[in-house]
């Protein structure tokens, strides 16, 4: 509930309302989805302990709960709307990232940093060979050492949350927030939750990788906002 707050590709949604009086009905709208949404994925896997024991967990089997149960309890129709609803919420996620992906390297990247001067047509051409690499670099990791989905997203989500939630709440609420503080908090908050994880730190400290992560980024924010 918190780390969404940290990812990128939600609070450009966030950021393109067109006014306060859009966000004042958005947040009865994401409260409601938020109790439908969270819950309900913990709640599948309790019942799938119970109704699919046995599941091979060597072989990430157990990421297949909820399309097991939607086969073992629907009809061959019904679990056809299940599973295209499941995909459908995957891709429209994944065509989120990949748009977010392409708009950092040509706009953050490319022509903040390389060309100002470029022409649109070369950020278009830029952004669209950046969403090709990005695709090609993520399916060519799934084919070869596919990982867990859980742990992969575990891990994506930490990473990033850790990494911008500080800079975007301290960006609405704290008057003293700039842009170097910002940017410490962004490397070390983000860093500490990647090699957290890397280093195995869970298992010795019994803190996760994100609680970590935001904890180091909340300071560093305090911190460097005093240089800025």
């Amino acid at each position: 509930l918190i780390g969404y707050m940290g990812l990128p590709h939600c609070v450009n949604k966030h950021m393109a309302m067109e006014s306060p009086k859009t966000a004042k009905k958005t947040v009865v709208y994401a409260t409601i989805w938020t109790q439908l949404f969270c819950f309900t994925p913990y709640i599948l896997g309790i019942i799938g302990i119970v109704m699919l024991p046995g599941l091979d967990v060597t072989t990430n089997e157990h990421e297949m709960v909820i399309p097991m149960l939607a086969d073992l309890m629907f009809p061959g129709l019904v679990t056809a709307v299940v599973l295209t609803a499941i995909m459908s919420a995957i891709m429209s996620t994944v065509a989120a990232l990949l748009l977010l992906v392409g708009t950092l390297i040509s706009i953050d990247f490319y022509k903040r940093w390389l060309r100002p001067n470029a022409g649109d047509k070369s950020i278009v051409l830029v952004s669209r060979v950046s969403i090709i690499a990005v695709g090609i670099v993520g399916i060519t990791i799934a084919i070869l050492n596919p990982p867990g989905v859980f742990g992969l997203v575990v891990f994506s989500f930490g990473v990033m949350a850790a990494a911008f939630l500080p800079s975007y709440v301290c960006a609405v609420w704290w008057p003293k927030a700039n842009a170097t503080g910002s940017a410490i908090s962004m490397v070390l908050g983000g860093g500490t939750a990647f090699f957290w994880t890397l280093l195995d730190m869970e298992e010795k400290t019994d803190v996760h990788a994100f609680l970590a992560g935001v904890v180091i980024s909340i300071i560093a924010m305090i911190i460097g906002s005093q240089f800025g």
